[in-house]
């Protein structure tokens, strides 16, 4: 069983006004793959994690490459005034490691975030101020042996929120061959930018073992943050901020042994998206599972069966749309347009040659959509309409 925990939306890197007790229709089309192109990218083994759009003329997209001497940040940037199209951009000096998420408010407020370094208690954040980026240090878990973040939102120059998970270390046991093992548990973390430093934000704590995928802000008083239990208790978690605390919020039962939520995004206080994947049964390798919130509780929203793991989720009018793989075992790309009771296929095109690309981060632009995400190796993106 290909079950994912942890830090799921760095492994993956790879309907409207639904009723209570309503389903989605899936809307079937003959595929239209001429409605999408792949960009032309710089060359280089590296793995884009997330996408942002810092004006109206600029579209940035993350990740990190792999080099001789470890994980390096990469970030592309495109200007639709310039003819060179995509081209790689510095990031802060001295910063190595993983770029998970990347976000933006403005031209000159814009975030990168990324893990723990491998000594010290630090997450290592990037901020933009319009001129150059500048590293700032956010706190992990004094017994944190790994941490990051995953997802952030840039919501105001004074206001920004990322979230991921912390590896604490409880203490060392021997295992049967008489080694030294560390016993460890998973817990999901939250930051808080106030305009000076990160506030880590003290959580509720669903299960013994668990972690956050991603966050979403509709206003600095009401914030949803998702992600799911690891081990045994493998179920989805969603976490609501009043201005005061977070709490836990119940999910409803879903159809699956497992369930796991790697995006979230938001219309508005009473109208929040969720997706990720559930676990039909121990060979499955997951089936989507999208969920939202009306107000008052969250509601399961039916989605096609080819539906597979979904990664990442952006707001359209009157619904989302989002990206992942089909649910089968060559893990196509895949991704749906949820709006008006009904679930379409994005249609996207097959895989390249040499391996599996996967779809991990998705934005929508004036119905413009870009799609990032990696595979035999490489980094993709796609830019199409709805």
């Amino acid at each position: 069983m290909n079950r994912i925990t942890g830090s799921a939306r760095a492994l993956l890197a790879t309907a409207a006004l639904l009723l209570v007790a309503g389903t989605a229709s899936t809307a079937s089309a003959t595929a239209d793959t001429s409605r999408w192109a792949s960009e032309q990218l710089p060359p280089g083994n590296v793995s884009l994690t997330g996408y942002a759009k810092p004006d109206a003329h600029t579209t940035w997209a993350a990740g990190f490459s792999i080099t001789e001497s470890g994980l390096a940040p990469v970030l592309y940037a495109k200007d639709e005034r310039d003819d060179r199209g995509w081209i790689e951009v510095p990031t802060a000096p001295g910063y190595a490691g993983r770029v998970n998420a990347v976000a933006a408010s403005s031209a000159r407020d814009a975030w990168l975030v990324g893990d723990k370094a491998r000594t010290g208690t630090a997450i290592a954040t990037q901020h933009w101020d319009g001129t150059s980026w500048s590293v700032f240090a956010a706190d992990a878990p004094a017994a944190a042996s790994s941490a990051g973040y995953l997802s952030v939102v840039a919501h105001s120059p004074t206001d920004a929120w990322a979230a991921g998970w912390a590896t604490i270390v409880d203490g060392v046991t021997t295992d049967p061959n008489g080694e030294p093992t560390q016993v460890i548990h998973r817990e999901g973390i939250v930051g808080r930018w106030n305009g000076t430093s990160w506030q880590r934000m003290t959580l509720p704590q669903p299960y013994p073992s668990w972690n956050l995928n991603a966050i979403t802000v509709v206003t600095a008083n009401d914030v949803w943050a998702v992600g799911n239990g690891t081990n045994d208790d493998d179920k989805p978690v969603t976490l609501h901020y009043d201005g005061h605390a977070w709490s836990i919020v119940p999910t409803p039962a879903f159809t699956g042994l497992y369930g796991e939520l790697y995006g979230v995004v938001a219309h508005g206080p009473n109208d929040v998206w969720a997706v990720g994947r559930t676990v039909l049964d121990p060979n499955d390798r997951g089936h989507a599972l999208i969920m939202r919130w009306n107000g008052h509780a969250w509601r399961q929203v039916s989605v096609p069966a080819e539906a597979g793991a979904l990664a990442g989720a952006a707001p359209v009018p009157g619904g989302i749309v989002t990206v992942g793989q089909k649910a089968t075992a060559d893990a196509e790309p895949y991704g749906l347009h949820i709006t008006a009771g009904q679930a379409r296929s994005l249609d996207l095109p097959a895989p390249s040659p040499g391996g599996a690309n996967y779809t991990s981060a998705v934005g929508v632009d004036c119905g413009r959509v870009t799609i990032v995400g990696s595979g035999a190796q490489r980094a993709q993106i796609l830019t199409g309409r709805l």
